[in-house]
């Protein structure tokens, strides 16, 4: 992975070209793909559901349902000069997604395939390394932040020293998946006590619908939405139950600042449309267990990319790849 120090990201955001960027952001439930120019600036913006790629008979037919897709929306493909992909699930230095259970992938080649179907330059990262890489490009002089993305589930990307850190296995910063409860509530990993299984969407709507009854019907979105409003007005069971969730992630915020030695945690997902709720939480919670050394403050911030942190990632690796190509490999622009 590229070292993004201040200057170097600083190089790229000037560096201009002709044509488009393609990015594409693979998630669960939706996709959204981005035709953007050098600067970001959005030309066309589609959003569907995935569910209209994918064949459970026969995964290899979902990139080609994607080109057919983007043909009959997108224009001016013809004048892309680099495919960039964001997906769910850990992804390796060959952009295969070597497991996805949300989308049912295991080492699938998604970069391979793309490059073969759209005969592009693709490159592929995972969603939340996306959301760091974004972070990173939007506040250059930061060496090291944790992006958390809190959703039905919780995951996390992590930017050290100037660099996204992946892990021996491209599976660091599995922050949801940390045990914060020994034996506590199941997680849907199959383990028990997890902090995705107390402060994501998914659990808190749990916790919502075991306290509110006439309300238990509500989807999940709308469930924490109509909690939220209850928070606001001064909801006692709704305060409490909305704490202990997140006195958890805060808990866990405390303990990777201190084995890490960071400061700077950024939050995206669906619930930080309620982030006048949520951050304070999160904040006090890291401040109380945080270990108090000088000169370190933990900082926990709505993401500066919300509410499209992962497609705008994948927008910044796409143009990184591009500057790369051109002033370190000793080759013309694509």
């Amino acid at each position: 992975m590229y070292k993004l120090e201040e200057s170097s990201i600083n190089e790229i955001k000037n560096y201009t070209f002709s044509g488009y960027l393609l990015s594409i952001d693979i998630g669960a439930t939706k996709t959204l793909i981005r035709l953007s120019d050098y600067s970001f600036e959005t030309i066309s913006e589609e959003e569907f559901s995935t569910n209209v790629l994918t064949d459970k008979n026969n995964e290899e037919k979902f990139v080609p349902n994607l080109k057919d897709l983007i043909e009959k929306k997108i224009r001016y493909l013809k004048n892309v000069k680099i495919i960039s992909i964001s997906t769910a699930g850990a992804v390796n230095s060959l952009g295969e997604v070597i497991y996805s259970p949300n989308l049912g992938w295991k080492n699938y080649p998604l970069k391979k395939l793309s490059e073969k179907i759209f005969n592009k330059p693709v490159e592929v990262i995972n969603d939340c390394n996306a959301g760091a890489l974004a972070e990173k490009y939007m506040t250059p002089e930061v060496s090291n932040l944790m992006y958390i993305t809190i959703s039905s589930g919780i995951g996390a990307g992590l930017i050290l020293k100037d660099e996204l850190f992946e892990g021996e296995n491209y599976s660091a910063a599995e922050l949801g998946h940390l045990i914060i409860k020994p034996y506590g509530e199941k997680c849907s990993c199959g383990r028990r006590g997890c902090v995705q299984a107390y402060a994501s969407g998914r659990s808190l709507a749990r916790e919502y619908r075991k306290e509110f009854k006439s309300h238990s019907s509500l989807p999940e979105k709308e469930l924490i939405i109509k909690a939220m409003e209850l928070y606001r007005k001064g909801d006692r069971k709704v305060i409490e139950i909305t704490k202990d969730a997140f006195s958890y992630l805060g808990e866990a915020i405390a303990y990777i600042s201190g084995l890490l030695d960071i400061s700077n945690f950024r939050l995206g997902g669906g619930i930080l449309k309620q982030s006048d709720v949520v951050v304070p939480i999160i904040q006090e919670w890291a401040d109380e267990f945080s270990y108090k050394i000088a000169n370190r403050k933990i900082i926990v911030k709505k993401a500066y990319s919300f509410p499209n942190s992962s497609i705008m990632g994948a927008e910044v690796i796409g143009k990184i790849r591009l500057y790369w190509r051109k002033y370190h490999e000793n080759k013309n622009e694509l």
